[in-house]
């Protein structure tokens, strides 16, 4: 598929409060190579008082980037975002059952309503906007988005991309087999499958039948950060994370095992950028402190994208420690190849994505992720500047195969090759 095209992307991801995403590095891509682009993403709100969860979940909002190109849409029946995960990982409250606690257990299985809403939500802008040649839909509910607009005519391909294991993202179980139906019923009617990890590819083939091709995450030209050169003088060695800030993040394991890193008299210090769930960032400086960790661990905070690189640029290692769970189990994590990208050792999760990443590449170690194989993992990279410097130069050598520019050419080539083989007629 040549230049002049007209993309529609449709994702459940908002870049306001989720910046990086998949979609976003795709887009701005895709632009790059000459293609018009529009972005529909679905607004994730973050307000938790019971006044703007009520708002939130009546309400039918739309803003515009400045420049038109982004339609960020909260239809009706969306409240904040992950409230039962929230009230699950907050402190507790003896069990008064505060107005607050009432509002959200009442309004959080509207999700499943919530569901039937985005389609026609998203359908009704996306209409107003013309034909596109291509659409790529993130996930089951952006996939029907597509698929609706390709049965009207506004649609010329549909590329299913599957950046996530859905099921295992929602607590309410009818909308977990809601989405395990869905996903598989679009992945049948796309045009063409492209998953981000060889895990979830394979779950996929097996689900559906469909061949799937595996176009990963990665990171823009400017995150290659060149080698040190000479080494500075000995600093603390540093742990950093980058990211959301939530449970399956495993930064509480990692905490409850630095202090038998710090037992073995390592010199060490931790950042950790990003934001994320409040009870759960509580939960974590309350962690901090109970630990005696306050000379050690920094709360960095959230930084923009483009200043993330002066925290890697002065780390040793990378966290990717994820919890092990079904999510992160087939997702392909964005950080580690950023960590790679700036040169940096990566300490991952045993039986995940990210240690296959890390087995292919011979760029870290993957862990059980437990206090105790944390803080060895820790040591062992400290202790081993051999495995160390191996490590950080694998990380180095393989990251250029993850430039966002190479990994959406690919995407392009896979819809152009369907398009080759099952020419379409053109909207009308």
């Amino acid at each position: 598929m040549t230049g002049g095209l007209r993309i529609l992307f449709v994702s459940p991801l908002d870049r306001r409060t989720v910046p990086n995403t998949r979609e976003q590095n795709m887009a701005d891509e895709c632009r790059a190579l000459g293609h018009e682009t529009l972005s529909l993403t679905l607004a994730q709100n973050t307000a938790r008082s019971p006044g703007a969860v009520l708002r939130d979940s009546l309400s039918w909002r739309v803003a515009h980037s400045d420049d038109g190109r982004v339609v960020r849409i909260d239809p009706p029946l969306n409240p904040c975002t992950g409230l039962e995960t929230n009230l699950a990982t907050g402190k507790g409250d003896g069990g008064a059952p505060s107005m607050r606690r009432l509002v959200v257990r009442w309004l959080s299985p509207l999700g499943v309503l919530r569901d039937l809403t985005i389609v026609p939500a998203f359908l009704v802008h996306a209409l107003r906007r013309g034909r596109f040649d291509l659409c790529i839909a993130y996930g089951p509910w952006a996939a029907c988005v597509g698929w609706w607009l390709r049965r009207l005519g506004r649609v010329g391909l549909l590329v299913y991309d599957d950046q996530d294991y859905e099921p295992a993202i929602l607590r309410n179980r009818t909308r977990q087999r809601w989405a395990v139906f869905l996903e598989r019923a679009m992945m049948r009617r796309a045009d063409a499958v492209v998953s981000v990890g060889h895990r979830l590819a394979a779950l996929r083939q097996a689900q559906t039948g469909r061949d799937v091709t595996v176009v990963p995450n990665g990171v823009p030209a400017r995150s290659l950060l060149p080698p040190r050169g000479v080494e500075p003088p000995p600093q603390p060695f540093t742990l950093v994370y980058v990211g959301n800030l939530v449970p399956w993040s495993g930064l509480d394991v990692m905490l409850d095992g630095l202090p038998a890193v710090l037992a073995e008299g390592l010199s060490l210090r931790v950042w950790i950028v990003g934001d994320g769930s409040p009870p759960y960032v509580q939960g974590l400086r309350d962690r901090v402190a109970a630990l005696g960790l306050g000379a050690v661990v920094e709360f960095v905070g959230r930084v923009p994208n483009e200043r993330i690189g002066e925290w890697l640029g002065q780390a040793d290692v990378g966290l990717a420690h994820f919890r092990d769970e079904p999510y992160r189990r087939y997702a392909f994590p964005l950080k580690v190849i950023e960590y790679m990208a700036a040169g940096l050792a990566v300490i991952g999760t045993l039986d995940t994505e990210t240690e296959d990443i890390l087995a292919r590449h011979g760029c870290g170690v993957a862990v059980a992720c437990e206090p105790a194989a944390i803080a060895q993992a820790i040591l062992r990279l400290a202790n081993d500047d051999a495995l160390l410097q191996r490590c950080r130069s694998q990380a180095r050598h393989s990251a250029p195969a993850y430039l966002w520019s190479t990994l959406t050419a690919r995407e392009l080539a896979v819809a152009a090759a369907v398009q080759g083989r099952h020419p379409r007629e053109q909207p009308v």
